[in-house]
């Protein structure tokens, strides 16, 4: 079974030269990827990713009927300047993810662009 922190290193390492980086309140910074729901007091700049903190559990069909596995929601945000496409890209070349879902930029609602993927154990 996958768990939300390995799946944090792997990503972190997939997009090391690529994330973006949270400002703290006391002006510390660090890098935008974040299991759950970040300080809503930290302001990201670049590329932000946020992978949920509890997987969704996905039915497998099998040759003697069915099995569970983990899918954990994961969200490439893009503030300012980053490649959201790029590193999109990066995560659905390297891990078994749904197709991404794109989620465009909308000023008025106060939507980033980003990307939405399910990646599965």
């Amino acid at each position: 079974m996958m768990k939300a922190a390995y799946l944090r290193a792997k990503l972190e390492t997939l997009l090391e030269f690529q994330l973006g980086v949270y400002v703290r309140s006391d002006g510390a910074t660090a890098k935008a990827i974040w299991v759950g729901e970040p300080n809503s007091q930290w302001q990201a700049r670049g590329l932000e990713v946020r992978i949920a903190a509890t997987p969704s559990l996905e039915v497998k069909q099998v040759h003697q009927g069915s099995s569970l596995g983990d899918t954990f929601e994961v969200r490439l945000i893009s503030h300012g300047k980053s490649d959201l496409e790029k590193a999109a890209r990066a995560v659905a070349q390297t891990f078994n993810a749904s197709s991404p879902q794109l989620v465009p930029q909308n000023d008025t609602l106060g939507i980033l662009a980003q990307y939405v993927f399910q990646i599965k154990q």
